[in-house]
Order: C-alpha cells, then sequence, then structure tokens
C-alpha cells in the first residue's frame, strides 16, 4: 500500500533526494534531542558538559534537516497535479520553518521551558507525517477516494490527531507558565 501522488512531470532528482535523506535525518536527531534533554543539567555551570555540546550541536543540525526538507518540499511541490498544491504545499513547509524559528528564538531568549515544547512540536511533527501517508494511503485504496482526496484526507486526519495531542502540552506549558510568574 503506497502513497499515490499525481505529478505533472518527473521529480527531479537533486531537491527529491535532500527531501527525503533531510526527512530521514530529522527524525533520528528529534529524538536524541529529546533524548539528550533527559539528561540535562538542571543548573549552568561555567563549562558546558557534553552532554549540553551534544545537545546543541544536534540542534543545529536538527533545524538544518527541518530547513532543507520544507524548503525541498516546497520545490518539489510544484511537480505536483492535485488542485489547490501549491497553496497546501507552503501551508505544509510554513509549520516547519516557523518551528525552526521558535525553537532558534527560545535557545536565544534562554526560554527553556517555550524551547521545550516547540521540541516536543517538532517530535509530534515527526511523527504525524508518516501517520499522514498511511492515513492518506488507506483512504486512497477506496474506489470512490481521489488520490488527492486521500492525499489532503491522511494529512487533514493526521494534523487533528496530532494537533488535539499538541494542545495538551499548550495547556500544560501555560501552566507553568503561570506557576514561574506566580499567577
Amino acid at each position: 500500500m503506497n502513497l499515490r501522488f499525481d505529478l505533472l512531470d518527473i521529480l527531479p532528482a537533486v531537491p527529491l533526494s535532500a527531501h527525503a535523506i533531510a526527512a530521514g535525518i530529522l527524525v533520528g536527531q528529534a529524538y536524541f534531542q529529546k533524548w539528550t534533554a533527559l539528561k540535562l543539567p538542571l543548573t549552568a555551570s561555567s563549562k558546558p558538559s557534553s552532554v549540553v555540546v551534544a545537545h546543541r550541536t544536534n540542534g543545529y543540525l536538527t533545524m538544518a534537516a527541518m530547513l532543507t526538507m520544507a524548503t525541498s518540499g516546497f520545490v518539489l511541490g510544484r511537480h505536483g497535479r492535485f488542485p489547490g498544491l501549491s497553496y497546501f504545499n507552503f501551508a505544509f513547509a510554513a509549520p516547519w520553518l516557523g518551528m525552526c524559528y521558535q525553537l532558534y528564538r527560545s535557545v536565544q531568549s534562554r526560554d527553556w521551558l517555550y524551547h521545550q515544547l516547540i521540541g516536543n512540536m517538532i517530535v509530534r511533527s515527526c511523527l504525524a507525517v508518516p501517520l499522514a501517508r498511511v492515513i492518506g494511503a488507506m483512504l486512497q485504496q477506496h474506489d470512490h477516494v481521489s488520490n488527492a482526496t486521500g492525499y489532503y484526507g491522511g494529512i487533514g486526519l493526521a494534523s487533528v490527531c496530532i494537533g488535539a495531542w499538541q494542545l495538551n502540552d499548550w495547556k500544560e506549558y501555560l501552566r507553568l507558565q503561570d506557576m514561574q510568574t506566580g499567577r
């Protein structure tokens, strides 16, 4: 069972390879980041520990993978035949770019609670992409569902599932933010 995507022409090899490789790397890096985050010291020291250095270095690599995946995926979108794909393609890439910016911003402002929230969003987004592909492929198996409807439907349903999960994180973030500010 494969997700079908109707093409106008053959996908160019460089952006296709960049998109696939960056996406694969991103998943491993995002999970490695969560693993190192569990081992980070709770207080700062004058000399960063090896875990802090690994987390920081992998963080930059993670952002590079996110940018590569999103921009190469955006380039690939113009080769698709689905109606409204150019708008949808932008809407799909934009959150990755936004998360990358917010991740960087949270580090610069040393807002570790927000940094954790964004990190969780990235991990959940890494789960959403394969989930969307599986759901989309399952929808496309039905005779009355077009390839485009299955493709968009899979992404929509996965987004709702992951979005509901993420809402819980936002609620917890706001609760902890209130505790920090004494509200």
